[in-house]
């Protein structure tokens, strides 16, 4: 009869059991740059992107683009079209300028827009989306991680329950972050959010493996003789 009547509360610990092993079989944990643990759904369909290249570049790579519902850049969809002015007076005209990544994915330009610039992203907008995780590279778009503003954009991603996967950009004009391992990491990370880190250190090696070729080619070149390198397409808020 004592048994009997301890019955229900063993089915009831049994169902919370049940139900704590069916929800961790539905998420897991992922590492970001950031070194914190973020838990995303085990299956990734609807993902918002703010980056300007990188993060979509990489998804297009490891064969998951169509996941992307949104996106935070305008460097993406823009064509650019720039004059300058060369050391001899005379103009050099540059048209029809594309971000690279969506030159080769050009759905990325039918995509919302869910932030612009130095402004936040639109929360509202991203929520509309109901995208399974927010993949943001803090140092694209003019959100630099360290500023007050990007800890307020972080911090209202977590307080939406928005998974959000933090990236961060190294500045390669500072001499501790010229390593090109930094962007290795950034990749790997992208790689195990969608279970595919075979792919993304194929990647990641094979992007260390072209930067060692260019310098070992270049190791006997005095500073001197190497020629200055106009970078065109850049927006006008990334060349100030």
């Amino acid at each position: 009869m004592r048994l009997l009547k301890k019955w229900p509360v063993f089915l009831a610990c049994a169902f919370l059991l049940m139900s704590t092993c069916l929800a961790a079989e539905g998420t897991r944990t992922v590492v970001d740059g950031r070194g914190v643990d973020v838990t995303v759904p085990a299956e990734i369909d609807r993902v918002v992107t703010i980056s300007d290249g990188l993060i979509e570049g990489t998804m297009l790579v490891l064969g998951e683009e169509d996941k992307i519902v949104g996106i935070g850049s305008t460097c993406l969809p823009r064509i650019w079209n720039y004059t300058y002015e060369s050391v001899k007076g005379e103009p050099i005209v540059y048209k029809d300028g594309e971000n690279p990544v969506s030159f080769l994915y050009p759905r990325l330009r039918e995509l919302p827009i869910v932030a612009k610039g130095d402004a936040a992203p639109n929360f509202e907008a991203i929520a509309e989306l109901e995208p399974d995780v927010v993949i943001l590279r803090a140092g694209d778009c003019s959100l630099r991680y360290n500023d007050e503003a990007a800890q307020k954009t972080i911090s209202s991603f977590e307080s939406l329950g928005i998974p959000l996967v933090v990236l961060y950009a190294h500045n390669f004009n500072e001499e501790q972050h010229k390593d090109i391992s930094t962007i290795s990491d950034e990749i790997r990370i992208i790689g195990s959010l969608f279970g595919k880190e075979g792919e993304a250190d194929e990647l990641a090696e094979y992007l260390v493996s072209q930067v060692d070729l260019v310098r070992e080619r270049t190791a006997d070149v005095p500073e001197e003789q190497k020629p200055g390198v106009l970078i065109l397409g850049l927006s006008p808020s990334a060349r100030k």
